[in-house]
């Protein structure tokens, strides 16, 4: 059955929720690619923005319907009479639109009651889309008129009209504000490390970052790396909160880019595979219901011949070797790399659990591991 999709969102839970320039709505399974739907709601008219809460998807529709995930039922439930075309759902929770007909902006609740709702301001008409950004101040978009115009969220006081240049155009969630709180929250970081000069490559979320040649400076000097075991230190792991480590390695950034990616657990040795100079670790945590995550505080994986343990703390205390230390011999006899940070996803930022990097060192001590 065709769906003549015309945006789409996916929510929390990986489904993917399709508007239309008529009077269905799609509905694909992200987690399978299959197709599961497609609703129809031909007795409440065309639609054309589209905007998603756990429970419904909203959609512009004089001024919007709702289609209720669990009963696949749709409903109206204001009695307003609004042309709408862009719709967006807030982080409070509430359902903003646009009217396309005589301009301004107004706020529901999801069951239909009017919050508050406020004209078009000078310059300004026909509303395209509406934006939220993370003030929870409201943005319309004004395509005929080359201008953007801005409404306080929480009252719908108006705060100003600025030009955009020509034809400005979105009528969805242009900012991700509308499904960054849906489902469990999920924050990813990534960090590349060379594992011959000890020296950060991108590292996201600034911090400071140790960088020195160690052993040889010719290229021909530049050993072989294998990359066999890792470990971790988290300090809290609520129930239900789950991270996920991801790691591949290349001799050149070029291939570590077109690199695929291998799931591994920390503790244990590592995939086949993992072999070359660059090493890009991924950390995706994800939280529990209760927007808890496990708080991470340092990583690290280390050639067969380095105790991964002692490497970890050591970059977790900002210890470098010192070559007359017998205590940390293992440590110096193989090679390693680690990345500490700290921080969880949580309320205060739920896209980013590593609130800052503090540092990633390879720690590229002594002998070295060669391939046979």
């Amino acid at each position: 059955m065709q769906h003549p999709g015309y945006g789409c969102l996916v929510d929390g839970d990986g489904m993917l929720w399709s508007a239309a320039l008529g009077s269905d709505l799609g509905q694909l399974n992200t987690n399978t690619g299959e197709w599961v739907a497609r609703h129809s709601h031909s007795g409440f008219g065309s639609n054309y923005g589209i905007a998603v809460s756990d429970d419904y998807v909203f959609l512009g529709v004089n001024p919007f319907i709702r289609f209720n995930k669990a009963t696949e039922e749709f409903d109206d439930p204001s009695d307003d009479n609004m042309s709408v075309l862009g719709i967006a759902y807030g982080p409070d929770g509430n359902v903003v639109v646009g009217d396309s007909s005589a301009g301004g902006v107004a706020k529901y609740t999801p069951d239909g009651d009017l919050i508050w709702e406020s004209p078009a301001q000078e310059d300004t008409g026909h509303v395209r889309g509406v934006v939220l950004d993370a003030n929870g101040d409201v943005w319309a978009i004004h395509v005929n008129h080359d201008r953007l115009s801005k409404y306080r969220g929480e009252d719908g006081e108006p705060l100003g009209v600025f030009l955009s240049g020509a034809g400005p155009y979105t009528y969805s969630d242009a900012t991700g504000l509308g499904t960054r709180g849906l489902g469990r929250r999920t924050g990813i970081g990534r960090i590349i490390v060379d594992g011959h000069v000890r020296e950060v490559l991108g590292a996201a979320g600034g911090g400071t970052v140790a960088a020195a040649q160690v052993g040889g400076t010719q290229e021909e000097d530049i050993p072989e790396y294998v990359w066999a075991d890792s470990c971790v230190s988290i300090t809290e792991s609520p129930e239900n909160a789950e991270s996920t480590y991801r790691i591949r390695a290349a001799d050149s950034l070029e291939a570590l880019e077109a690199a695929p990616f291998q799931v591994f657990t920390p503790g244990e040795p590592l995939p086949d595979g993992v072999e070359g100079r660059y090493v890009q670790i991924e950390v995706e945590m994800r939280a529990n219901d209760d927007d808890e995550s496990e708080v991470f505080q340092g990583l690290a994986v280390t050639t067969d011949e380095s105790d991964c343990n002692t490497v970890l703390a050591q970059a977790l205390d900002g210890v470098v070797d010192d070559p007359d230390d017998e205590e940390h011999e293992r440590t110096r006899r193989g090679s390693a790399c680690s990345v500490t940070g700290t921080g969880a996803a949580g309320p205060a930022d739920p896209t980013l659990p590593l609130l800052a990097v503090l540092a990633l060192l390879g720690v590229i001590l002594g002998r070295r591991r060669h391939r046979a």
